[in-house]
């Protein structure tokens, strides 16, 4: 793949490397099984993830994240991708849906759960993953 790290920041050049390192952890196995459905959703890969501050780039660091720009959670992204479509989508879900408890935060979800029962099933996952992300304080912040 053609790394276009004349276009980052040195802190992006770094983070390329961690992410690089965390891919190399990753067990194909996973991969094998995920692709024949013996696995319904990859909590070891997303605590692996955690577990290395690799979670949550964009968001504030009172709430565990890197304060990083958006390009850094792109290189990051690009990353992650080279282990397929599936954890590259578990990966990129932290993001997209952190993006909205970051932005209109706890008030809003309740507000959510109060107005529609079936936001409470949507955000029910979300309620569970919050254990294996345990970096992200931003989870705990408004779920607990």
């Amino acid at each position: 793949m053609i790394e276009n790290d004349f276009l980052n920041t040195m802190q992006e050049i770094r983070l390329r490397g961690e992410v690089k390192d965390f891919v190399k952890t990753v067990d194909p196995e996973l991969l094998r099984k995920m692709d024949r459905n013996e696995i319904e959703y990859p909590f070891e890969f997303l605590h692996e993830a955690a577990k290395r501050k690799l979670l949550g780039l964009r968001f504030p660091k009172e709430y565990g994240g890197r304060q990083m720009t958006w390009t850094a959670e792109m290189t990051a992204l690009e990353e992650i991708g080279m282990l397929g479509m599936g954890l590259g989508c578990t990966y990129a879900m932290v993001s997209i849906v952190g993006e909205a408890i970051n932005r209109f935060g706890r008030v809003a979800y309740d507000t959510a759960i109060s107005n529609d029962a079936g936001c409470k099933r949507n955000f029910f996952m979300l309620r569970l993953n919050r254990i294996y992300l345990n970096n992200f304080k931003l989870w705990r912040h408004f779920f607990l």
